[in-house]
């Protein structure tokens, strides 16, 4: 508003001039009327009020500017008062805005506890999700007024109250219920599903109820329990279902028979379309296709584990593991197509859900996968067997001739067999692998009655039973093969008898099947052959070390710091002796002869390698010394020769005997006899031996002489 001082003056002034302009008016007219009388008078008045005029109109123009400039003032200070009662109004009626949405939620509250104490559980929920909307369109704006939060703490409070009111409902209309004092009897365990009837209706609310809370506790639990333990029960135990009713309940009885069978198929399928039926009979509403959409509940929490149970507990393992059960299966097969198309007719598998059918699809893979794992189960037990049970091995003819040249090539570089009839001498095996032998045989005529599948991994099945074997036996054996020669020779025969056997499958099978499988087979067989000439020649080597340990440990390697030899040296060769006739007590009855030569000639050059060695660089043996040396060798000539099959082997096989023999002969021999065997070079001493060592040992042995000195100058 103006201020009344500034007015009130422009207003005073005003009314002034207004006065002054008439009266002026007045007198001019005055004037003009006596005019004619007065002439010289007006003129006179004339000329006075014209300056009166001319006063007038300055102060008029001085009135206007200050009326225009207290105008301009006063508005300038209005506007201001006009913005804050612009903005008080603004802020009163988003105030009253707010207001009016928060009594609106209030009012909504008000309405949901009141449905709730009237039991109108299914408008409560309707009215809650209301509240709930406008709490979750408004929680940004009013998250900070402590009313908001009472009415978003009493809402929260009204949705528990109203699920414990409708959870309390359901648990009178069903039940379910497992019996545990039959459980401890360990004879029969029942589960009983109630449903109270004349309760239908209430169930119907309930589940509406559940849906607009978006809780869906019910059905969950629910049915998880049908799945748990009912559907699975079925599935994995022996059982029986009874159906009855009384005057207040229709009842679901599962009895589970504690017995470690489960349930031919027909039960099964039969008892599981039982329950889903119950379901579907006892849960239909008012609208007939309720009890679709509730069956369609169920499915969408459990459907997918039902079928994972089914396939993996059920309809995996129902899958025979010989062919000529394989048709009957055909038709368990058809009966769970049946059940799956059930399930969709009353919709508790939607129609594009069809995973039993895409299951069973591949029916024939299924079994192939079945029947190897079933043969590859059998082998690993087998595997699994003592490796020392011994037992005699069969003799082995196979014609390598009748295979492509290829693979006869492929036989005599890699296998080194130069013969046309390629034969498996017969020798000690263990007892499991002639059990392996036989279950590659059974699976082989199982092969040849097969029709529709795939046989290609059938006969790859027994590649792959060889493969296992190389992979398995020397890590479950791995201690015994270790402290037991024995059992290594045993896996060295077992392997090699496995290979002459997939060898002989070649030359029996190479007609009939792929060239990729008689490669397989061909390669395999060579794995066979060096896995067991790996094993025994570690086992070899062990013994070896063995060996050289106890020599390393005895007067041999001291003897040119002692210059003499104690008795415990002789105990050190025998004590050689031994272990070497140890492994003949354990080898030479077990590895084929050529074999075992072999190994034990290895260990004995190794043996007598060692000793010269310990032995060559000492700078003085006294005579004694070396009549102890002599003595000690001569236990090895004796006894050495006697661990091969024949005597006469031992030159054939321990190729550095004849060197032995040589320096026994050297060390216990006169210069005249060391002369001769050298032999200006071409004895046989000369072949064992460089001019060198044997003058060294000259130098050791003997004292200088003339005949020293005569001999060491022939030596070159």
């Amino acid at each position: 508003m103006l201020s009344d001082g500034p007015l009130q003056n422009v207003n005073a002034s005003i009314a002034s001039l207004i006065n002054r302009r008439n009266s002026l008016k007045s007198n001019v007219k005055n004037v003009v009327e006596d005019q004619s009388s007065q002439f010289r008078s007006v003129f006179k008045d004339n000329k006075i009020l014209k300056s009166k005029a001319e006063e007038l109109l300055k102060e008029m123009s001085l009135i206007e500017d200050d009326l225009d400039e207290n105008l301009k003032l006063e508005l300038s200070n209005c506007s201001g008062d006009l913005n804050i009662l612009s903005c008080s109004l603004k802020e009163i009626n988003l105030f009253i805005g707010i207001l009016k949405e928060l009594l609106e939620i209030h009012t909504i509250v008000s309405e949901a506890k009141n449905k709730i104490d009237k039991k109108q559980y299914l408008q409560c929920a309707e009215v809650l999700g209301k509240a709930k909307e406008s709490i979750n369109s408004n929680s940004k704006r009013f998250q900070q007024l402590e009313v908001f939060k009472v009415l978003e703490k009493q809402v929260t409070v009204l949705n528990e109250q109203l699920v414990n009111e409708i959870l309390n409902i359901w648990e009178t209309c069903i039940n379910i219920n497992e019996d545990d004092n039959l459980k401890k009897n360990n004879s029969t365990t029942q589960i009983t599903l109630t449903i109270k009837k004349n309760t239908l209706n209430e169930l119907f609310e309930i589940l509406k109820v559940s849906s607009h809370l978006k809780c869906n506790i019910f059905e969950k639990e629910f049915s998880y329990n049908i799945l748990n333990k009912f559907l699975n029960k079925i599935i994995l135990k022996k059982t029986c279902l009874e159906i009855s009713e009384n005057n207040t309940d229709f009842i679901l009885l599962l009895k589970i028979l504690n017995d470690e069978k489960k349930s031919n198929c027909s039960e099964v399928f039969s008892n599981i379309k039982i329950v889903i039926n119950f379901l579907k009979t006892h849960f239909t509403f008012e609208n007939e296709n309720d009890h679709q959409a509730f069956l369609k509940t169920i499915s969408n929490y459990i459907a997918e584990d039902f079928v994972k149970s089914l396939i993996e507990n059920f309809l995996s393992e129902a899958i025979p593991n010989h062919t000529k059960d394989f048709e009957k299966f055909k038709g368990i097969l058809q009966d769970a197509e049946n059940l799956e198309k059930y399930f969709q007719s009353v919709g508790f598998f939607s129609d594009g859900f069809s995973p039993i059918t895409n299951y069973t699809r591949n029916i024939n893979e299924l079994f192939t996968d079945k029947f190897c794992q079933s043969f590859l189960s059998k082998a690993r037990d087998i595997m699994k067997k003592d490796l020392h049970n011994v037992a005699n091995s069969q003799k082995i003819n196979s014609n390598i001739k009748v295979l492509p040249s290829s693979c006869v090539s492929v036989l005599q570089s890699r296998m080194n067999i130069q013969e046309d009839e390629f034969t498996f001498i017969a020798c000690k095996i263990s007892k499991h692998a002639n059990e392996l032998v036989a279950l590659v045989n059974s699976l082989m005529t199982e092969i040849e009655k097969s029709t529709d599948l795939n046989i290609i991994r059938l006969y790859s099945t027994i590649k792959n039973i060889f493969e296992m074997y190389c992979a398995i036996v020397p890590i479950h054996h791995k201690k015994f093969m270790e402290s037991f020669p024995q059992q290594v020779a045993l896996f060295h025969n077992n392997c090699l008898y496995f290979a002459h056997n997939l060898i002989h499958i070649i030359t029996k099978l190479f007609k009939k099947i792929p060239e990729i499988l008689v490669v397989a087979f061909l390669n395999e067989a060579i794995v066979l052959r060096s896995v067991a000439a790996e094993k025994l020649e570690m086992a070899v080597t062990f013994q070896r070390n063995q060996l050289i340990y106890i020599l390393q440990d005895s007067d041999y390697a001291t003897l040119n710091e002692n210059l003499a030899l104690n008795p415990t040296s002789e105990k050190s060769i025998r004590q050689c002796i031994r272990q070497l006739q140890i492994l003949q007590n354990v080898w030479q009855d077990v590895l084929p002869l050529n074999i075992y030569n072999r190994a034990i000639g290895f260990l004995v050059d190794a043996l007598i390698e060692k000793l010269i060695g310990l032995i060559l660089p000492v700078e003085d043996i006294s005579a004694k010394t070396a009549g102890d040396l002599v003595s000690d060798f001569t236990i090895l000539l004796e006894k050495i020769p006697k661990l091969f099959s024949e005597e006469k082997e031992i030159f054939r096989h321990v190729k550095k005997w004849q060197k032995f023999t040589e320096f026994v002969l050297l060390v216990k021999g006169s210069l005249k006899d060391i002369d001769d065997r050298w032999a200006n070079g071409m004895g046989p001493l000369a072949a064992e031996f460089t001019a060198e060592q044997v003058k060294h040992l000259i130098r050791a042995l003997f004292q200088n002489s003339d005949r020293r000195a005569a001999l060491l100058a022939r030596i070159r």
